[in-house]
């Protein structure tokens, strides 16, 4: 509560605090700071780990996928390679949620594995997904079309994300300036 602290600053504190009673456990502790935090939370990325982090808080693959992808124990931080297998796990235990598909694709995106990653965010896109969460696939999907040269999977990428009811016209605008330098020929 310390008056020279940021609003930034605060929220983040209060975030690690309910990750650590989310790490515990502690799933209404967590939930209610989540909850607290939420409206005041900017930025479309903290706000999609803040709703998947809420919405997975009492589904244990869930929960401890989140704990060992950004939160870790508490002898050691996070885990990629121990949140990868839970998501694997995850995945084929509940083969109609797309999130450890889209988690699973956001791995592969990350080391530049754009072909894997389109692969993933494909069958995650056929699944469930909460809102924030299918935006960023098709985004992503779209990112990773764009960095393969592909021109005909960029368009479709496109098409799908100019049609979705998820994406907001100024990330419609964004995601065109972005496909206008690369491919200034499917922007029409």
């Amino acid at each position: 509560d310390h008056p020279a602290l940021t609003e930034a600053y605060r929220l983040r504190a209060l975030e690690r605090a309910a990750d650590l009673h989310l790490r515990d456990g502690e799933v209404e502790r967590a939930r209610a700071i989540y909850r607290r935090i939420a409206p005041r939370t900017t930025g479309e990325g903290r706000q999609r780990t803040l709703d998947l982090k809420l919405h997975y808080a009492d589904h244990e693959l869930g929960r401890r996928t989140f704990v060992a992808l950004l939160i870790g124990t508490t002898h050691r931080g996070p885990n990629n390679n121990h949140a990868i297998e839970l998501m694997r796990e995850w995945q084929a235990r509940e083969p109609s949620d797309g999130t450890p598909l889209y988690l699973l694709a956001r791995q592969h995106y990350n080391q530049g594995e754009y072909a894997l990653a389109r692969e993933h965010l494909q069958q995650a896109l056929k699944l469930s997904l909460l809102p924030r969460v299918e935006s960023e696939s098709l985004r992503l999907d779209l990112i990773s079309a764009c960095a393969l040269a592909d021109d005909e999977g960029v368009a479709e990428a496109l098409a799908r994300y100019r049609a979705s009811e998820v994406v907001t016209a100024h990330q419609i605008a964004l995601v065109e300036d972005m496909v206008r330098r690369c491919f200034p020929s499917l922007s029409d």
